[in-house]
């Protein structure tokens, strides 16, 4: 069934978005340098925030007051304005790559670019405002050798035709652009050059893919997960004889000919997934250079016949896996593969037979998954054993199941009163033939239910470096067998749930031990640690989420030589517990969420010269010695926060502490008094968080008047604070973000001092309901505001908005939950040219709005109103609006007229007010309209279905509580192809067009 709606309640639920990350391309045509379209930055994370180490480093320019280096190859722009695109061709000559990771507006002009000749790369991606895109700038980039169009959720339409006589264009990616449903493809066939074409994830149900056959040098092409495509007409594919890489597959697809990919004797890498019907593989016998399948969630079938998959003799990667209906596997087609390397089979739960025989003869296998969950009856490892070149093995929730038998009562004793006993019992599973298995260096047993596991075979496994075994209802667990493997680096034993003893003896002899985690071992109470003392490759120690430990003695790793970081969290019975001294490597120490542990002694730590990040958070204690920390010279983030029955902190011993960058306070409930004073000469202090401290009743910042390093201070929810002076913050001239919001017990605040923050860009004063009156006026000068929050301030009965007049730089403004105001004047904001987002929502009182300010906010695409008892609104043409919320308002009349032009309109929203007439025609040119909510509005006469037959982007139309059309005729909803969600009520089931109507929803 495709995945439309049709409702007659009030309530929908929505399709889950099918989501898949992208491989980087693999040419780029820029040497080393790689840019994935889907990332901001690359993968390592290499970032250069001014002038470029090496040509191949990536500048990120994060201001538009900021210079770039004249010699920038590769560019990532920052929530990009128009301002920083123009000014760029002034700036750089050099420029190779550009990234503009999240568009400010609807609309931006790329002239600008066209300028910069150098150019060989665009990536415009990830813009939640981007609505539509003139290429046509870009012809004028003569050596532009990819295009990135990616991730821009309301881009709706991009024409090719504006890219016209590019020769050189080799990438192109328009990939989840999920509302893109307007791309003529006829443009692309000119693209001579083209060597990657991506449009997965997009909403082009009506592909044609005829223009792509003339593109004889395509090597990539990915229609993956295209929404509403019912149909794919594969055969212009057959032209494609060059073609490598091939990914298919969509929950909508019913019929399915894959006869044109024979043709197609060069393809390395073909997808096809999430087909919802039975295809018929036989064409790809011929695929003989075939090296990579993935038939993962193929179908709804309940077999699989993979005879055509015996002749693809180079197949090195094959995925059947979360075929969830499929009853029965033969594996025998696979015996031939003697190539295959990567094989998964798992999350396939509807088998319970499974023969591994065939395998047997894959000599080249790496990678076996059988993980995800199956339940398979009596399985037999036994074929595994010959597989010599394996190493990674996934049996991650498997069940063993059989026919009970005499010697299987033994094992019965072992299962919990939680476990489940169904008709048949758990079996061991023999680990044996797994001995044999010398390369094997991964290993996956977690959540296994096999009846008891015995670990002798694993002795043999010389070459095991990583083992994750528990999960399960054992009561016995010897580790002697562990002590052989000479190479094992990282061991998980967690999710035992009725192991109360752990030894961890054997452990001693492992040397190689890099990593342990004794994770989530609920009926563990204590635990000796003694063993890992002599682990000098022991790096990473977790003990987190064992519900029963009531006290762990730290104090065996003393003097460890290698470890580098401790994790003690979430034990939430733990009562007790003492720390190691003399670590000289760990440069973490967390103790957190034991909300039992009342103490700690941090003695110890005096010793920790290395320690850099120290989290001592959502603890029991009630008071903590802070002096051990006096010195920890390295220390740089301090955690403090949540202890919600701290009673005193004294602060005095971190003045010493230099490097200390991240302070956070925040949540201490028990404090009535913090003296900051300590902090003073803390001048390289970048972040305090003060928040959420609720028997706070004063708080003096003065000693933060010099800490010019300061870019975030977070004082807010301090609901007993009754005075602040914020005078002392008027020199921290680096500060970026303010939040002094919900201090409840404030009745009023002189915000002079902030006049002096130049660079502060995110500002919170919402939710200080004692206010009665709040002066804008200092803040009519931090031009770099983006972000100013005013909401939920309830004593307020006026608010003069003039001083924000000059914002020029302000993208979010919110007004929304003042509920004594009862009127708004926005006439100030009338030159706010970068406001994108405007929140006026549960303004009770206004009886009145005036948008006609906000004609020329070009930027601005969302305002919301809702849940606001408006009498009167006046609309306003804002050609960037993408979304006007007025659910909910008293509104009995609406002038639609402003609207009529808005071609970036993606969401309206009228339900739910008291509208008695509604003329819907200045809506009938709106070609990008999405979505349209007009439901509850019972006063409203029968529409005029009409005026709404020309929305062929319609997706969602709720029209609930409204009558039928009086001439009761639905032909103007059957000429919206696209929509998906209608909601009407029973009244219109009756209806003679319904029944198609319902068919083209998709519904039956």
């Amino acid at each position: 069934m495709r995945k439309h709606l049709l409702c007659f309640t009030l309530l929908a639920i929505g399709a889950p978005r099918n989501a898949k990350s992208l491989e980087e391309p693999s040419d780029n045509g820029f040497g080393d340098f790689e840019l994935r379209c889907d990332l901001a930055w690359p993968p390592d994370g290499s970032l250069s925030p001014d002038v470029p180490s090496t040509p191949d480093a990536l500048v990120v320019w994060r201001s538009g007051n900021e210079d770039v280096h004249p010699d920038t190859q590769h560019l990532l722009v920052l929530e990009a304005s128009q301002e920083q695109l123009d000014r760029l061709p002034s700036l750089t000559t050099q420029l190779q790559t550009l990234t503009v990771a999240g568009l400010s507006g609807p609309n931006i002009d790329l002239s600008a670019l066209g300028a910069i000749s150098s150019l060989r790369g665009v990536h415009l991606n990830n813009s939640d405002a981007l609505v539509r895109l003139d290429l046509s700038p870009l012809r004028q980039l003569p050596n532009l050798d990819t295009l990135c169009v990616t991730g821009n959720d309301h881009l709706t339409h991009l024409d090719l035709s504006q890219l016209s006589g590019f020769k050189k264009l080799r990438q192109l990616y328009l990939n989840d652009n999920e509302h893109l449903t307007h791309l003529d493809l006829l443009p692309l066939s000119r693209f001579g050059a083209l060597h990657t074409l991506d449009l997965s994830r997009t909403n082009l149900g009506n592909i044609d893919l005829v223009p792509l056959a003339r593109l004889r040098k395509l090597r990539q092409l990915d229609l993956q997960g295209i929404h509403g495509l019912t149909n794919l007409d594969l055969e212009p594919l057959a032209n494609l004889r060059g073609l490598r890489s091939l990914e298919l597959g969509n929950v909508e697809i019913e019929n399915f000919d894959l006869a044109p990919l024979a043709q197609l004797r060069h393809l390395e890498r073909l997808v096809l997934i999430y087909g919802s019907s039975d295809f018929d593989l036989t064409p790809l016998a011929r695929l003989h250079d075939l090296r990579s399948l993935d038939l993962h969630g193929y179908g709804h079938l309940d077999s699989f016949n993979l005879e055509p998959i015996r002749h693809l003799e180079n197949l090195e990667n094959l995925d059947l896996s979360d075929n969830r209906y499929i009853k029965e596997l033969e594996l025998e087609p696979l015996s031939q593969l003697e190539n295959l390397r990567d094989l998964d089979l798992s999350g396939n739960v509807g088998i319970r037979r499974l023969d591994l025989a065939p395998l047997g003869s894959l000599k080249n296998l790496r990678a076996l998954d059988l993980g995800g969950d199956m339940r398979i009856e009596n399985l037999d490892l036994e074929p595994l054993s010959q597989l010599e070149n394996l190493h990674t093995l996934n049996l991650e929730g498997m069940e063993c199941t059989g026919r009970f038998r005499l010697n299987d009562i033994a094992d019965l004793r072992n299962l919990g009163p939680q476990d489940p006993v169904r008709k048949k019992a758990l079996t061991k599973l023999d680990l044996d033939p797994l001995s044999q298995l010398e390369n094997l260096h991964t290993l996956n047993l977690y959540r296994m239910s096999c009846g008891l596991l015995d670990l002798g075979p694993m002795a043999n496994m010389k070459n095991l470096r990583t083992l994750h075994f528990g999960g399960n209802s054992t009561k016995t667990l010897d580790l002697a067998p562990l002590a052989e493997l000479d190479n094992i680096n990282t061991l998980f034993l967690s999710g035992f749930k009725r192991l109360a003893v752990l030894d961890l003896s054997p452990l001693a002899q492992v040397q190689a031990l890099q990593a342990l985690h004794l994770n989530g071992n609920d009926s563990l109470t204590s635990l000796d640690l003694s063993p890992l003392a002599k682990l000098a490759n022991l790096r990473l120690l977790q003990i987190n989420e064992n519900d029963k430990l009531q006290s762990l003695d730290l104090t065996p790793l003393t003097q460890h030589e290698g470890l580098e970081e401790l994790e003690v969290s979430g034990n939430h019975q733990l009562t007790s517990l003492t720390l190691p001294a003399r670590l000289d490597r760990l440069h973490k120490l967390s103790v957190s969420s034991n909300f039992v542990l009342s103490a700690i002694d941090l003695m110890p730590l005096s010793t920790l010269r290395s320690l850099r990040t120290l989290q001592i958070h959502t603890n029991g204690i009630t008071e903590i010695d802070l002096a051990p920390l006096s010195s920890s010279m390295s220390l740089e983030s301090l955690d403090l926060g949540w202890n919600f029955k701290l009673l005193q902190l004294n602060l005095e011993p971190l003045c010493q502490l230099a490097g200390l960058k991240n302070l956070e306070l925040r949540n201490s409930n028990g404090l009535t008094s913090i003296d900051l004073g300590p902090l003073a000469q803390l001048h390289n202090l970048v972040t305090i968080d003060l928040a959420n401290n609720d028997e706070l009743t004063q708080l003096d910042l003065k000693p933060l008047r010099g800490l010019r390093n300061l870019e975030t201070l977070d004082i807010g929810q301090n609901a007993k604070l009754t005075n602040l002076d914020l005078e002392p913050l008027a020199q921290l001239e680096s500060l970026k973000a303010l939040d002094i919001a919900h201090n409840a017990g404030l009745t009023n605040l002189d915000l002079t001092p902030l006049a002096q923050l130049g660079n502060l860009r995110t500002l919170d004063l919402g939710g200080n309901d004692g206010f009665t009156s709040l002066d804008l006026t200092p803040l009519s000068g931090l031009v770099e505001l983006r972000i100013l929050d005013l909401a939920s301030n309830d004593g307020l009965t006026s608010l003069d908005l003039t001083p924000l007049s000059g914002l020029v730089e302000l993208r979010i403004l919110d007004l929304a939950s003042n509920d004594g105001l009862t009127s708004l004047d926005l006439t100030p904001l009338s030159q706010l040219h970068n406001l994108e987002v405007l929140d006026l929502n549960r303004n009770g009182k206004l009886g009145h709005l005036d948008l006609k300010p906000l004609a020329q906010l070009k930027e601005l695409h969302t305002i919301d109103i809702r849940f606001t008892d408006l009498k009167s609104i006046d609309l306003a043409p804002i050609a960037g609006l993408h979304t006007l919320d007025l659910e909910q308002c008293e509104l009995e009349r609406l002038d639609l007229t402003p609207l009529a032009d808005l071609q970036n309109l993606h969401t309206l929203d009228l339900s739910w007010n008291n509208l008695t007439s509604l003329d819907l025609e200045p809506l009938a040119g709106l070609d990008n309209l999405h979505t349209l909510n007009m439901g509850s509005n019972c006063d409203l006469p029968a529409p005029d279905l009409s005026q709404l037959q020309n929305l062929q982007n319609l997706e969602e139309l709720n029209l609930s509580c409204l009558p039928p059309p009086a001439d009761q005729d639905l032909t103007p909803l059957l000429k919206l192809k696209n929509l998906r969600d209608l909601r009407v009520d029973s009244r219109w089931s009756d209806l003679e067009l319904m029944g198609p109507l319902l068919e083209q929803l998709g519904y039956y």
